[in-house]
């Protein structure tokens, strides 16, 4: 296998990116490939810089970050209104206690 070199340092920086916001949302470079319809091994190359990415899979990439975004925001409002629903029962309760 021939060892590619960057096509240039935007396309390096903007793999770095791709790489990062991945690894944020927890997801393998196989379950990323997946979700952007593309192979693993181009997935790979668009994160090293040494491939250039198309524009309907960098449209993809967008989306996919932005519906992660969307779920790691309802999940941590999902976490708040948990806990604040357990302080009002425990504040009844203890309410009821009382009486």
């Amino acid at each position: 296998m021939q060892n590619k070199t960057p096509i240039d340092d935007t396309a390096v920086r903007l793999g770095r990116a791709i790489r990062l916001a991945r690894e944020n949302c927890q997801l393998s470079i196989d379950a990323a490939a997946v979700l952007l319809r593309v192979l693993p091994m181009d997935l790979a190359e668009f994160e090293a810089g040494t491939a250039q990415i198309p524009a309907d899979i960098m449209q993809r990439i967008t989306v996919m970050g932005y519906k992660m975004m969307q779920a790691r925001r309802f999940d941590r409002r999902y976490i708040k209104l948990r806990k604040m629903m357990a302080k009002i029962k425990q504040a009844n309760k203890s309410e009821s206690d009382n009486e």
